[in-house]
């Protein structure tokens, strides 16, 4: 590999690419890496698995080579080790719940140097919402860990009986042609760990268990959760790399509590929601950039999704009765914590539209293209 801008080898897979074992890279004739080169070193049609780890020769630069996978292509980026997250503001669209240091039930927690933050629910044992930051830049090649722990800052403000764990909760469920299989819980992220894999210590910020609560295993690992997760990527991996803003949280009590010991019960949610914000280049969502000359609605720059902490064959995230407006959303969700409001920063009247509209754009990320009115 040398100067991005005067060629380097790239292999090109017309069809699917099975990816394994580590990534060797040399950088030839003297070249220093400046941080955000990109080389784009793969393409292909589809691909299955991961690179176990991604060895350097010839760096003399304090930069770390990441990967960022795409649909099809992946890309080399230079970039620092850590993220310096200064500067970026995971409440940018509000504390919905009003969230703060007095109510341990509606427990303020904010992690800047990791671009997130929560609402922490003591009676529950998992946050009311996580809201981050996401764009290319919070992308490496960090694999994820297990390691479960406690949450610094809540350990910090005096909580105490935190989990730091619990037992998957397997039971027997029965599938659409009443086959009965075992199915559980999982140890599910809010904020996924894929979010932060640009370094080891924004990925370990995930595994925090204020950021876990019990997931449906089958939502959680392919589920509808999975798919939105990846299809949120896919956006935030677009040329120009979106800002993007998520809000994502759980409520309801299911009666399969979690018991962990003498640490008491963990609550099992009845149902998962989310809310994407994809912000245009300008960073403003002004009614010019989001809204179409003959006054529709853009392909959309938010989408809103609700549904159960459950598993259903064939589920997608952009069905019909998954999608909701923000207005829909915050309505049930005020109900549930007495407070709840997403506050766009914008005028009145255009929040209104913004907030009474469905998401209608793309759903896979090969089909996705921004433009500065939102998806298309």
């Amino acid at each position: 590999m040398g100067d991005p801008d005067n060629g380097y080898d790239q292999v090109n897979v017309s069809g699917r690419l099975i990816v394994g074992g580590s990534l060797e890279l040399t950088l030839i004739n003297e070249f220093v890496l400046s941080e955000g080169d990109r080389f784009q070193v793969l393409t292909f049609a589809s691909r299955s698995g991961q690179f176990s780890a991604v060895e350097v020769t010839g760096n003399a630069s304090d930069l770390e080579l990441s990967l960022v996978w795409s649909s099809q292509s992946l890309e080399v980026v230079a970039l620092q080790s850590e993220r310096d997250a200064s500067g970026i503001n995971p409440l940018l669209f509000g504390n919905p719940t009003g969230a703060g240091s007095v109510d341990v039930n509606n427990f303020l927690v904010q992690h800047p140097e990791h671009g997130f933050a929560l609402s922490y629910n003591q009676s529950q044992r998992h946050s009311n919402w996580v809201s981050w930051h996401l764009d290319d830049q919070w992308f490496g090649s960090h694999e994820r860990t297990n390691r479960f722990v406690e949450d610094p800052s809540l350990i910090t403000s005096g909580f105490s009986n935190l989990v730091n764990g619990y037992s998957y909760g397997y039971y027997y469920s029965a599938d659409e042609a009443g086959r009965e299989f075992a199915r559980g819980h999982d140890r599910g992220h809010l904020m996924p760990a894929a979010d932060r894999s640009r370094a080891a210590r924004h990925s370990d910020a995930t595994v925090y268990t204020s950021n876990i609560l019990p997931q449906d295993s089958a939502l959680n690992r392919w589920g509808m959760w999975r798919q939105l997760e990846s299809f949120t990527r896919d956006l935030a991996n677009q040329p120009g790399s979106p800002d993007i803003h998520v809000y994502a949280g759980a409520y309801g009590s299911n009666a399969q509590g979690i018991d962990r010991d003498d640490r008491g019960v963990i609550n099992v949610p009845t149902h998962l929601w989310k809310v994407i914000v994809i912000l245009p280049e300008d960073g403003v969502l002004d009614e010019s950039e989001i809204f179409a000359a003959d006054g529709g609605d853009a392909q959309a720059s938010i989408i809103a999704v609700h549904f159960e902490n459950d598993y259903t064959q064939g589920d997608r995230w952009y069905d019909s009765d998954n999608l909701v407006t923000i207005n829909e959303l915050e309505a049930i969700l005020q109900v549930v914590h007495g407070q709840f409001d997403l506050d766009l920063n914008v005028d009145g009247v255009v929040e209104e539209r913004l907030e009474s509209a469905v998401y209608s754009g793309p759903t896979r990320g090969r089909d996705v293209s921004l433009s500065p009115g939102g998806i298309g």
